[in-house]
């Protein structure tokens, strides 16, 4: 088999990542996540058509990015009460609304994300 994640590292540049913590309530509405924050290695590139059906039918119509990891990505994580992580590209920040992992092929993860704040 072919190890994805060694290419995936080959053309890689460092990215920051936010990840939040779990939610907290005040008077009963959510209070903002805090977010730590860590670089990891990824390639990122404009979203394609394709990209764009993996997203729910609300964000198909915002700009987005394909991002390609050997670091764990996330989405919003309803049982935990967690948001999606956030990476910074070109100084914006966009939030993952799909991720798939992919274990047999290098231990990798496929993420599309939308700018945030849209």
């Amino acid at each position: 088999m072919i190890d994805v994640s060694r290419t995936v590292l080959r053309f890689a540049t460092a990215h920051t990542l936010r990840r939040p913590g779990a939610a907290t309530y005040v008077d009963g509405r959510p209070d903002d996540a805090v977010y730590s924050s860590s670089t990891i290695r990824a390639v990122v590139q404009p979203a394609s058509a394709g990209d764009m059906r993996r997203l729910p039918e609300g964000d198909r119509e915002d700009a987005a990015i394909r991002v390609f990891s050997t670091s764990e990505l996330r989405v919003v994580d309803v049982s935990t009460g967690t948001g999606p992580d956030v990476i910074v590209y070109q100084g914006v920040e966009w939030e993952f609304r799909a991720v798939d992992a992919f274990d047999q092929h290098g231990a990798y993860w496929d993420g599309v994300a939308i700018r945030r704040g849209q």
